[in-house]
């Protein structure tokens, strides 16, 4: 529990609020001792449970500026002990000369009054927080250790409680602002808290702990959301840099279906993490709606790539009656180049979100199912007319009327929509 083991208070020796006359005893005891070359057992050093320190006098003076200004004050007495009257003396004698953790819980509720935090009451809060949380090692109470970081939360959450707090403790100033302190508080707890449960999932652990405070919990939320979005962004352009790298290939039949498996590879990485986003914002909020846009956009290239351009291909070698090329590349290709391609868009084509994309990925689909029949009919005929040049002119000339006009019609169709 770094956050009190290194408290600076607790390594002078000293509540937050001590006298001048108890922080120079305190300070003359831990002189003499060093010089000696030893460390003292002071009495609030709480050894156990805390573990116990080594103190230095570099230590002693990096710790004594760590609470010079009155924001560092507050942040560090909000986790240590703070005496705010008779009640509060008697807790601490409790726990510093007796060593009674469970007689000094017990007083410091009576000086808490029910926990309504006031004037007279937020020193003893404090304090029965601050000691609920250091003895949860041996008390293993989750709902009291949620109860104390929470009291400590609703503290730091506003000006008037930290106004409080801060006019016992020799402030340079009268007042002092919640927006300077509470972040500083909520990564401290955060960090205490994955000290304690090590082996938990950081958002579960958050979430659970900090659920009475809404604003928190919406900065969780958005965090996770935020980095859920960043990594699906990585497997984005991860899929691009592969596509770009095998571009130069995509005649080849194991490319037809390469393009597409990136784009089911994309789908299979970011489903999950889609689903939470839109659970988490809305089908409809912009963030879901521009993360699946991009996902979804990526997947509809990867199957219309290979497909626009082996019709380009296609169309440039039926324009140049070039039928032994053009055969060589159908029967490259293979009969079924576009289950892939219709598989891969199929799947995205069922996600369902309103999106722009996703007309075109439809309209794209409706092209690939269409056009399977056809490439089958033309894969056919250049693999019966591939023995005999007078045969393959005729089947040229037979591609080139029956099929021609149609994968224009295709492509043209298939870039227009794809592009949009």
């Amino acid at each position: 529990m770094q956050i009190f083991h290194s408290n600076p208070f607790r390594v002078l020796g000293i509540k937050a609020n001590a006298s001048a006359p108890e922080k120079q005893k305190v300070k003359n005891r831990i002189a003499a001792y060093i010089k000696v070359g030893k460390t003292p057992s002071l009495d609030f050093d709480l050894s156990p449970p805390l573990d116990q320190l080594k103190r230095t006098q570099e230590l002693i003076d990096i710790k004594s500026n760590e609470i010079l200004s009155d924001e560092d004050k507050v942040k560090n007495a909000l986790f240590w002990f703070v005496s705010g009257g008779t009640i509060d003396d008697i807790a601490l004698s409790n726990l510093t000369e007796s060593k009674d953790f469970d007689k000094a819980l017990v007083n410091f509720e009576k000086g808490s009054k029910g926990f309504v935090i006031n004037k007279s009451t937020i020193c003893s809060i404090i304090n029965h927080s601050t000691l609920e949380i250091i003895n949860y090692p041996n008390h293993n109470d989750k709902d009291r250790l949620k109860a104390a970081i929470n009291r400590k939360l609703d503290i730091a959450s506003s000006d008037q409680y930290l106004t409080l707090l801060l006019n016992f403790l020799n402030p340079n100033n009268l007042t002092i602002r919640s927006n300077s302190i509470k972040p500083q508080i909520v990564d401290s707890l955060k960090l205490l808290l994955k000290e304690l449960f090590p082996n938990s999932k950081s958002e579960t652990l958050y979430l659970e702990f900090f659920s009475t405070q809404k604003e928190i919990v919406e900065n969780i939320k958005e965090d996770v959301n935020k980095t859920k979005i960043e990594r699906i962004k990585t497997f984005v352009n991860n899929t691009i840099e592969k596509r770009e790298g095998l571009a130069s290939n995509y005649f080849q039949s194991a490319m037809m279906s390469t393009f597409p498996k990136l784009g089911n590879e994309l789908l299979d990485n970011t489903q999950i993490l889609l689903d939470e986003i839109k659970n988490s914002y809305g089908e409809n909020h912009i963030k879901t709606c521009n993360i699946y846009e991009e996902v979804l956009t990526e997947v509809n290239y990867c199957a219309l790539y290979p497909f626009s351009a082996l019709m380009e291909e296609f169309n440039s070698l039926t324009e140049a009656k070039n039928y032994d090329a053009l055969r060589n590349l159908i029967l490259n290709v293979g009969r079924d180049p576009f289950d892939q391609i219709i598989k891969t868009t199929s799947r995205a084509a069922r996600i369902n979100i309103n999106v722009p994309i996703m007309d075109s990925i439809e309209s794209n689909l409706n092209i690939y199912q269409e056009s399977k029949p056809t490439w089958h009919e033309w894969y056919d005929q250049s693999k019966s007319g591939s023995s005999s040049g007078s045969s393959g002119d005729g089947c040229g000339s037979s591609i080139e009327n029956v099929l021609g006009y149609i994968f224009w019609g295709i492509i043209i169709i298939g870039f227009i929509r794809g592009c949009n």
